[in-house]
């Protein structure tokens, strides 16, 4: 192993553990907005919540969790959604999303123990993406 490559190797693992710091503090604040949302669909709120999941699918994407970037990458887009006057926010938005923020929480759990589990995706990404379509009821 060269010396570039321990350098690599040390380089992602302080940025795996930056990010295991700063995804804590992000899921919090995510699902502070979410429960701030719940009461008041306030525009800055949902701005607030696309920039925390980008956030969390740019890092997590560059350290190679994919699950955790997968399923931020479909709650931006579901933020996005609502930014952009596509969908209100409605309870099932909240609880999709809600569901989101359980599940990269353990995601991360998962990652900062090194054990590789993921939980399948699948049925929390085609809700989010019925979230998305307008498929169920839309409140703003």
């Amino acid at each position: 192993m060269t010396s570039n490559d321990n350098l690599d190797e040390q380089l992602l693992a302080e940025m795996r553990e930056s990010f295991m710091v700063e995804s804590e503090e992000i899921l919090g604040r995510l699902s502070l907005l979410l429960t701030n949302l719940e009461r008041e669909a306030r525009p800055d709120w949902v701005n607030a919540a696309f920039r925390e999941a980008h956030t969390l699918k740019g890092v997590a994407g560059f350290i190679g969790l994919t699950g955790i970037e997968r399923l931020a990458r479909k709650m931006e887009d579901t933020f996005g959604a609502v930014r952009a006057g596509q969908i209100g926010v409605s309870q099932e938005l909240i609880d999709a999303c809600r569901e989101g923020v359980a599940v990269l929480v353990s995601l991360r759990a998962h990652a900062q123990a090194g054990d590789g589990a993921e939980p399948d995706l699948t049925a929390l990404l085609a809700r989010l993406d019925a979230v998305i379509a307008g498929a169920s009821s839309v409140a703003t």
